[in-house]
């Protein structure tokens, strides 16, 4: 979750300061250190709910990743192709905002763990 509100913070940095190239570097770099985190988390928490299978969880973690790019590419190209660039930011912030939306609704489903 904290990388998802990490890369809301990255999109309204990028729609408050993106006339300044030294600041859209700065949001550049905040933004990969929020996205790597996104990458490693749910991976993480594959392997953990698999101990046994771990190859096959890192496969499908991997393989829901990359659809999640490729879902993001074509949304992300059909937005700046028919509304504009400056619609980008917005559009990635209001799927930014469903992500927590099932992230907390998902988290009412997921197994806890007893000592």
């Amino acid at each position: 979750m904290i990388a998802v509100w990490g890369l809301l913070a990255t999109y309204t940095l990028l729609l408050l300061c993106g006339h300044s190239t030294f600041m859209v570097w700065v949001n550049m770099v905040l933004w990969g250190m929020a996205a790597s985190a996104l990458n490693m988390a749910p991976q993480s928490y594959a392997m953990e709910l698999a101990p046994s299978e771990r190859e096959a969880a890192c496969s499908f973690s991997v393989t829901g990743f990359n659809a999640g790019v490729g879902a993001g590419a074509l949304l992300g190209g059909t937005a700046l192709s028919t509304i504009g660039v400056h619609s980008l930011p917005i559009m990635s912030s209001a799927l930014g905002f469903l992500a927590l939306i099932v992230l907390y609704w998902g988290k009412r489903f997921t197994p806890t763990k007893t000592a």
